[in-house]
């Protein structure tokens, strides 16, 4: 069963509350989530709550914001990149340039580096249907990074009809005999 609303509010991180980071970091994948979504996820909280989907095998809609935030949250081998968190810093400050094809270029890599991990650390129990970066127009806001993951379970063995014939089994046509 998902937790209440009242107390899922109660572990989103904020930047003046550095405890409800590790409350979202401890959050049990058995408490539940089906869809994680985080607005204006600012630098490394963008990782932490992609790190959260993974763990429950959740779909997730993440707005990125400031790439230049909270970068210890989530360190460069995490993000598989082989190189010193001096070099991940550059990156990301890179992705919060003003130049716009600089940030771009910067954010598309930061960004399919983010849904790598979540491929990779996704609980095992689940498969990722389709991972995804969208932005929006800049006239809405400058930070404008969507990355989008849909993950199913894993259906299991039984609901596969293994016949010679290929009909489907009476279960999946309703319940209705051949």
């Amino acid at each position: 069963a998902a937790p209440p609303a009242a107390s899922a509010a109660a572990a989103l991180p904020s930047e003046h509350d550095g405890g409800a980071v590790a409350s979202l970091r401890e959050w049990h994948a058995a408490d539940g989530a089906e869809l994680v979504v985080a607005l204006h996820a600012c630098g490394g909280l963008s990782d932490v709550a992609l790190g959260l989907a993974a763990k429950c095998g959740a779909s997730c809609l993440v707005c990125t914001c400031c790439f230049g935030k909270h970068r210890r949250l989530c360190a460069a081998r995490e993000w598989g990149l082989p190189c010193e968190e001096e070099e991940k810093d550059v990156l990301c400050r890179m992705a919060d340039c003003v130049e716009d094809s600089i940030s771009d270029e910067a954010r598309r890599v930061i960004s399919s580096l983010r849904l790598e991990r979540l491929r990779r650390t996704l609980r095992p129990s689940s498969t990722l249907v389709r991972a995804s970066i969208r932005t929006f127009p800049r006239t809405f806001s400058r930070q404008n990074v969507v990355l989008g993951a849909e993950c199913a379970p894993c259906a299991p063995a039984s609901r596969f009809d293994l016949s010679v014939s290929g009909r489907p089994p009476a279960a999946s046509r309703g319940g209705r005999a051949p």
